[in-house]
């Protein structure tokens, strides 16, 4: 991944989005959403490579593969609501905006509550 193609972009998305804004508003926020799609695109070389590590990581410890498939639900839910709020921000829309974190956080409790039950069985049956 070349990131200084990647940075290159966004500024010079950026730049145009800053001239479009002011004359074509529609435009501008089309091209946000584009640019953020293509960026997103872009890095998901890396994202695969950082999942092989995690699974390999996951392996050669002994960690059970529901508890890293969770974390990497987690992390991959996370990103996802906050690339959606922003694209929302973009477009004028800070009210959806917040609404779509909020179902990310929602979204987030949902995967990871089956974890907190094991968490809280194995602390209760170490305790008792």
């Amino acid at each position: 991944m070349d990131i200084a193609r990647w940075v290159g972009l966004g500024i010079g998305a950026a730049v145009l989005y800053a001239v479009l804004r002011e004359a074509k508003p529609d435009m501008a926020a089309l091209l946000s959403l584009a640019a953020g799609a293509v960026l997103m695109l872009g890095v998901l070389g890396g994202v695969q490579e950082v999942l092989e590590a995690m699974r390999s990581l996951s392996s050669r410890v002994g960690l059970e593969g529901t508890y890293v498939s969770t974390l990497l639900r987690v992390i991959g839910i996370a990103y996802l609501a906050q690339f959606g709020a922003q694209a929302c921000r973009d477009a004028g829309a800070g009210g959806i905006a917040d609404k779509v974190e909020l179902c990310g956080k929602v979204a987030v409790l949902s995967i990871a509550a089956p974890v907190v039950v094991s968490l809280m069985d194995v602390v209760t049956g170490v305790l008792v």
